[in-house]
């Protein structure tokens, strides 16, 4: 997928280049601690999941959520175990990433506003991001 990554939105029969919304070239310029790789893997996962399923559009959350969510911790304790592990010198990533999901789980299910819900899932996509470049540097990719 020469040039582009696209999040699911927009026309993905192109390159999000050629639907003036991005110039992933120019944005790699300069972007060295970002792999590409990773992208490249997030881009082609969500053209086989298109392919599976198509465009999705779903609610933020379920009526059913409530069932499945109430057994999980608040984010404020995962939180609470990323600054114990940080104070020991071993955060992990299963931690990090876990405070993130929780983080926007409680604000889809508190009902806040898509802004800061997007925020919170940005911040989830970028730690699953990290984790991965961080395992490639591990396994010498």
């Amino acid at each position: 997928m020469s040039g582009s990554w696209s999040h699911g939105k927009g026309d993905r029969t192109r390159p999000m280049s050629e639907q003036g919304k991005v110039n992933w070239e120019q944005f790699w310029k300069g972007k060295q601690r970002m792999n590409r790789k990773v992208f490249d893997d997030i881009e082609a996962e969500r053209d086989r999941q298109d392919a599976k399923w198509g465009v999705q559009s779903h609610p933020d959350n379920s009526p059913f959520e409530d069932s499945l969510v109430r057994d999980l911790p608040p984010a404020s304790a995962a939180q609470q175990q990323c600054d114990q592990e940080a104070r020991i010198g071993s955060v992990s990533w299963s931690t990090v990433l876990l405070e993130e999901v929780l983080e926007a789980l409680e604000d889809s299910s508190a009902g806040a506003n898509t802004g800061t819900l997007r925020e919170e899932l940005i911040q989830v996509a970028a730690v699953a991001a990290a984790w991965v470049e961080d395992i490639d540097r591990r396994e010498g990719r």
